[in-house]
Parts: structure tokens; C-alpha cells; sequence
């Protein structure tokens, strides 16, 4: 927990918010893809994430608690639509691995054809479905 004391969790949030959805992003990114490839030497930077998510989510999610709706949050956590925060990339297509050309795998790992327009899942989505399978990757949790 020393790695981002908590006023600077909280100075990111509210002076640099696009710095704090870049980092949630990119670690929720890196999250989905050790679950597609699950080699054991990337367990250590998934331990990493896993490390920099529980760290900085309750700050992202703290002012919801106390009653003040932040749409910053609710569009990084929940939203669908390309035109989120900007310059950041929709991860959703990552997270299939092989989906190129709008082409996307589901769950039961069929190829399904899809526009670039359609939405994805929500980011908080991604993360709680990430470390739900990372529960049950094989020498991980051991």
C-alpha cells in the first residue's frame, strides 16, 4: 500500500482523473490478457494489477459512496460507447484475443461478426470477469 499513498490516489482522481482511468485501464488490460494467455511467468505481473486496482479503486469509488455521483466514474466503470474518456482504447476486442475485422469470440469461444460501432462490455465488467478466472488459472492461486 506504500506504492500510492492515499492523497495521491485522491489528488489523481480529482486534479488528473485521465492519468487514473489510463492506469486502471492499462492494468484491467494487462489483467484480461494473462487470463487469455495464462503463463505462469506472467503471474507476477498480474499479482502487480491486482496490486495497483486494489489500491486505487476504493478512491475511484469513494465519492459515489458518500452520496456525490462522479460521471468521470460512472462513464471509466460503466460505460460502452468509443466515445468515452478520451484517447483511450476500447480493450473490450483484446480481451477476445483473436477478434479482428469486427469479428468477436464469446464466451462459448464461437466468432461472432460485429460492427467497430457496437458496444463492448463495461471496464468494471472486464476487471470483476478477470479476476473471477483468475481464480481458477491453474498454479496460480496455490
Amino acid at each position: 500500500f506504500e506504492l500510492i499513498p492515499p492523497a495521491a490516489a485522491r489528488r489523481l482522481r480529482d486534479e488528473r482523473f485521465e492519468n487514473l482511468a489510463t492506469l486502471f485501464t492499462q492494468a484491467t488490460a494487462q489483467l484480461c490478457q494473462i487470463v487469455e494467455t495464462p503463463y505462469n511467468i506472467y503471474f507476477d505481473q498480474a499479482l502487480n494489477c491486482v496490486r495497483v486496482l486494489t489500491r486505487i479503486l476504493p478512491f475511484l469509488l469513494e465519492k459515489g459512496d458518500l452520496g456525490d455521483a462522479d460521471e468521470n466514474v460512472e462513464q471509466l466503470c460503466w460505460g460502452t460507447s468509443a466515445g468515452g474518456m478520451p484517447g483511450d482504447e476500447k480493450i473490450g476486442l483484446m480481451v477476445g484475443g483473436n477478434a479482428k475485422d469486427g469479428d468477436s469470440v464469446d464466451a462459448a469461444g464461437t466468432s461472432a461478426s460485429k460492427g467497430m460501432d457496437d458496444e463492448q462490455e463495461p471496464l468494471a465488467l472486464l476487471v470483476v470477469h478477470a479476476a473471477m478466472h483468475m481464480l481458477f488459472l491453474p498454479q496460480f492461486t496455490c
